[in-house]
């Protein structure tokens, strides 16, 4: 997936950022200021398709606890965050990247980066839950369509 977001990407874009304050959203509404990462987890996933194709791969999942939004509490500065997570995502190169995260630490969502937006005093990194997919049937897909055009 090409815009899919791994740890070098998510790095990169954060380090020409570092003097701003990190907001994540997640359908449309920010996480909690005061929020903070509660653990940084890597993977080896082997997958076993619906046609019983294989499939393995790496990935790292950053965990978030939502913040009580105290007046007081502001969001991370980017240069914290970085601090944190790039001893744990510095070798983690292509590496599929996740983030967990639950509104009100509730039930955790497993969530994937759409995008990350920069300004002058604030980054924010726009979350989206996962839908499942039935990779038989893309790849099915991508050929037939790849094959038609140009």
């Amino acid at each position: 997936n090409s815009g899919q977001f791994d740890a070098h990407r998510l790095i990169d874009a954060l380090e020409r950022q570092p003097d701003t304050s990190l907001v994540f959203s997640t359908d449309g509404n920010e996480i909690k200021r005061g929020y903070h990462v509660t653990e940084i987890k890597r993977a080896q996933v082997a997958s076993l398709d619906c046609q019983r194709g294989s499939d393995e791969w790496q990935e790292v999942t950053i965990q978030l606890l939502d913040g009580m939004a105290l007046p007081t509490q502001k969001h991370m500065p980017v240069e914290k965050f970085l601090g944190i997570v790039k001893p744990s995502l510095a070798d983690q190169g292509e590496h599929r990247l996740y983030f967990e995260f639950a509104p009100g630490n509730g039930a955790f969502h497993k969530l994937s980066i759409d995008g990350i937006e920069t300004g002058d005093t604030q980054t924010t990194i726009r979350l989206s839950a996962l839908t499942p997919e039935c990779k038989p049937m893309t790849k099915a897909l991508s050929a037939c369509c790849a094959s038609q055009c140009c």
